[in-house]
């Protein structure tokens, strides 16, 4: 219906605390029902809250939206869950080293301090992009490498010279964050 107004006190210690909470529809089949939040600016950054519909497996930051929409059956039982999760203040990914390769091009290690997918880009000084250099889900931690062979996206060699790499990286807790760095091609 239109909604109820239901509030908690998230001030429970520990490092993760979780909440469930039921809907119950009478609704009748196919009405779309939504659930809205808001004031979450009171809430430490260093403290994600993730949501989980139980009957989907949807997981989603409730930082990255205000509101869940999900389409009700007559006499359904939801069951969702809120987890609080405190995450580290430290940068979700860092770019720890650039060196040149041999010949031509450069070997870079990133750090991440949780998995996240994460993409790396090279672009001109500008912004412009040339090539995209990787764009996976990471679960290996904390070091990623990858290397850059000198050439754009399509396949040609980019003159010696200053470039961009941008590296962003989302984790599951909807946290993002990019790391730039000035490169030399020589």
């Amino acid at each position: 219906q239109d909604g109820e107004w239901l509030a908690h006190d998230w001030r429970q210690e520990g490092r993760r605390q979780r909440w469930t909470f039921v809907v119950r529809s009478d609704l009748p089949d196919g009405t779309p029902v939504t659930l809205q939040w808001e004031g979450l600016a009171q809430v430490p950054k260093t403290v994600a809250l993730i949501a989980t519909d139980s009957t989907t497996n949807e997981r989603f930051s409730l930082r990255s939206r205000s509101r869940y929409t999900f389409v009700a059956r007559k006499g359904e039982t939801r069951l969702f869950t809120i987890e609080a999760v405190t995450v580290p203040a430290a940068p979700l990914v860092r770019i720890a080293a650039v060196q040149a390769v041999r010949g031509r091009g450069l070997s870079v290690r990133l750090v991440l301090t949780a998995p996240a997918q994460v993409r790396a880009e090279l672009r001109t000084l500008t912004g412009r992009p040339l090539r995209v250099l990787m764009d996976t889900f990471v679960t290996q931690l904390p070091s990623v490498s990858l290397v850059w062979d000198g050439r754009d996206q399509a396949g040609v060699p980019l003159p010696r010279g200053a470039y961009l790499l941008a590296v962003t990286a989302r984790d599951e807790l909807g946290r993002e964050q990019q790391a730039l760095r000035t490169v030399l091609l020589r």
